[in-house]
């Protein structure tokens, strides 16, 4: 018994029509909001209290109380933290870092 021949291929002539449309190029507008130099005394990168919106500074609650709860994620700690004196509202290292300080170096 023999086998049976292949099968053949088929030339398709399928013209493809791919239209391209051009003009609706997306021009990236996007200002990033600079901060400027007019900084608080609490620096660049303070975040702003939950309650109030106000700007919160690096304290360990000197003053007012040393153990605190954090606003974000309620761990329990004491000592330095992001502090808002008007609201009373913390916030712990481990949810915000505490950023280095981005001005440049003071010339003696």
């Amino acid at each position: 018994g023999g086998g049976g021949g292949g099968g053949g291929g088929g030339d398709g002539d399928g013209e493809s029509s791919c239209e391209e449309e051009g003009g609706s190029e997306a021009s990236g507008s996007e200002e990033e909001s600079v901060l400027g130099s007019d900084s608080d005394a609490e620096g660049p990168g303070a975040p702003l209290c939950w309650p109030g919106g106000h700007t919160m500074s690096v304290s360990n609650g000197e003053g007012f109380y040393e153990a605190f709860a954090c606003g974000l994620c309620g761990s329990h700690s004491y000592g330095l933290r992001w502090f808002c004196g008007q609201c009373r509202d913390d916030l712990c290292f481990q949810c915000l870092p505490q950023s280095p300080p981005t001005a440049k170096p003071a010339e003696a």
